[in-house]
């Protein structure tokens, strides 16, 4: 698989994972189901580990050994970019927002309160992937070739 294949397949696995935590959201909304609601968060960080991975690929060529844990190295990544764009350095700390919230508080520690919130940063994790898809230059509309 050519690399520019690869970034798309990536980010479109991000776009199934977020698909599917959004339906996961949408299930424990209606019930305030904190269980189906941490596995909903459990598959947008997946979605925000893809596109961040994706978007590094493009850029360096190098694709990310992906674990829960190795958000350090990507922060580590994301920072060398920065001198290619200024978008770099926002979305550097939305990942580490990302990983903050989603990973860290609800994955690790069960914080999922004020409940709303963690709804909102799982929503949320679509912007992030389109961002991640316009800094690698990839357009929206390009997985369908696939």
């Amino acid at each position: 698989m050519h690399e520019s294949e690869r970034v798309k397949a990536l980010f479109a696995e991000a776009e199934a994972l977020h698909a599917e935590a959004l339906s996961r959201v949408d299930e424990a909304a209606k019930h305030w189901d904190r269980r189906e609601l941490t596995r909903a968060a459990e598959k947008a960080w997946a979605a925000t580990l893809q596109a961040t991975n994706a978007l590094i690929l493009a850029h360096t060529g190098v694709e990310t050994k992906l674990n829960v844990e190795n958000d350090s190295e990507i922060t580590s990544r994301l920072l060398r970019l920065r001198p290619k764009n200024p978008g770099f350095k926002h979305l550097e700390g939305r990942f580490a927002t990302q990983s903050e919230f989603l990973f860290h508080l609800v994955l690790c520690n069960g914080n999922l309160d004020p409940l709303e919130d963690t709804i909102a940063d799982i929503r949320d994790t679509a912007d992030f992937i389109r961002d991640c898809e316009r800094l690698a230059e990839v357009s929206r509309g390009a997985h369908a070739e696939d």
